[in-house]
């Protein structure tokens, strides 16, 4: 039998939905889950420390209680020495492994160019001419790219075993794509929490919540010629149906064909 605290690894990336599942852990089970942020992973070991010490005094919980230590981690395949720390850091505490990611790489290029890109300049939203529209075409197109690249890293890491899995419950990382999330909230969460031996936890009230942004039409006709130059957006560009109806396992599955040729670990 596994001693609580169970220590949970999430490897994630931005725009998947990451934020929604931290803050539902931190506001709906405090007395459960003590959590790190992002961050490296020695900020992850000194909140993984701390919660491993917890007393039935120090957290104001019953001494038989069960509770988890929880690290949602950013960025942790950009090189070999990120990547180590990562595996070392699952391996120290036998935590269990769930990767947060997003299938549809163009509406996270959207989101990525929202925060941090062109799109972010509200006067380009504003004046949209040509000019605009290619600027934005282009920028999300980059995000995209480098959204397919990262995934199909963490997917051939997964496909060729390179991620421990020191938990004894586990076969294979726990993935929660934003698209499941969105669709099966309640079911995602109760798959999170029998990993961990937390079953007897209820669905977040927050799950209620979550829901697809409202069909905001097709993209612009520049936006459509400039991302269909890479044909694995081409079934994205259908955004409204992509969400709704991708079945993300049968993804994971076309991924692992191509991505061991294609994309190293890092």
């Amino acid at each position: 039998r596994r001693p609580y605290p169970r220590y949970l690894v999430i490897i994630k990336s931005s725009r998947v939905g990451s934020t929604f599942l931290y803050q539902t852990l931190k506001n709906h089970y405090k007395s459960s889950f003590f959590s790190q942020w992002e961050g490296e992973p020695k900020h992850a070991r000194t909140v993984f420390e701390k919660c491993g010490k917890f007393s039935a005094n120090q957290t104001g919980i019953d001494s038989n209680a069960k509770w988890a230590c929880t690290a949602h981690l950013n960025d942790r395949f950009r090189s070999q020495q990120t990547f180590q720390e990562l595996i070392d850091l699952i391996k120290d505490y036998n935590a269990s492994v769930v990767i947060q990611m997003r299938a549809n790489a163009i509406e996270k290029g959207i989101s990525m160019s929202k925060r941090w890109g062109v799109m972010k300049n509200e006067k380009n939203l504003v004046a949209r001419n040509n000019a605009t529209e290619i600027a934005i075409a282009n920028d999300v197109f980059k995000y995209a790219k480098h959204t397919l690249k990262f995934t199909r890293s963490i997917v051939h890491a997964d496909y060729h075993n390179f991620i421990p899995l020191p938990s004894p419950t586990q076969e294979r990382p726990l993935w929660i794509w934003y698209e499941d999330l969105t669709r099966s909230c309640e079911v995602k969460f109760a798959e999170l929490f029998d990993e961990i031996g937390m079953g007897h936890l209820p669905p977040p009230p927050s799950c209620k919540e979550i829901h697809f942004p409202e069909d905001k039409g097709p993209y612009s006709p520049i936006m459509i010629e400039t991302l269909s130059k890479e044909p694995l957006f081409r079934p994205m560009i259908n955004h409204t149906k992509f969400n709704r109806e991708i079945d993300t396992e049968t993804q994971f599955e076309k991924e692992t064909e191509t991505t061991g040729v294609i994309y190293g670990t890092w």
